[in-house]
């Protein structure tokens, strides 16, 4: 027990930190550089709650984030019960969408000092995009995806536009056994 104990507490103590704040000050945190995934949400809650075309964000579980200063200025909003909106009440900036059925804060990038290291891989709700949005994201999706669309995002290792055909929607069960696919236990032709 007591080697697990200190393997965990020398890969939390190089752990590397990245600060943020609102655009006033008044907040400011700090998180661990290891979110879990980023992306850009496309749907009109997150284009209101960023006030533009898209959110930028990098989901994390909440227990890697603090708030360094300012908490009292921190007002939040229960958006549903599984999302809840934080912004500053001095300036009005969105810092966060907390996920607390998940355990995982949606923080908006734009409030990071630097860069994190993981690059954004997705968009999400696309087909709800604003109209006045003239981004090339329209290319990736029209509508709702079905089997053998092909779908493009970026590596989160290297940042390389990836363009893949989609087998598998929510819910289905994707296998590869001995070379072969499996979508919901139908082997798919070569």
């Amino acid at each position: 027990m007591l080697c697990k104990i200190s393997l965990l507490w020398a890969q939390q103590s190089i752990e590397k930190k990245l600060t943020g704040r609102c655009l006033c000050g008044a907040v400011r945190y700090e998180v661990n550089d290891n979110f879990k995934y980023s992306g850009f949400c496309h749907c009109s809650d997150c284009r209101r709650f960023a006030g533009s075309a898209s959110s930028a964000m990098a989901g994390i579980p909440s227990d890697e984030f603090r708030f360094t200063s300012g908490l009292d200025a921190v007002k939040q909003y229960t958006k549903t019960e599984s999302t809840v909106l934080a912004f500053c009440s001095q300036c009005g900036a969105s810092l966060y969408a907390a996920k607390p059925q998940r355990g995982m804060v949606h923080l908006r990038l734009g409030t990071l000092d630097e860069a994190p290291s993981v690059r954004p891989q997705f968009h999400s709700c696309v087909a709800s995009k604003a109209g006045w949005d003239t981004s090339d994201v329209s290319l990736l999706k029209t509508g709702d995806p079905q089997r053998g669309d092909v779908i493009v995002f970026m590596s989160p290792q290297d940042g390389t536009r990836l363009i893949k055909r989609l087998v598998g929607l929510p819910g289905d069960t994707v296998a590869m056994r001995a070379k072969v696919l499996y979508v919901n236990g139908t082997a798919l032709a070569p």
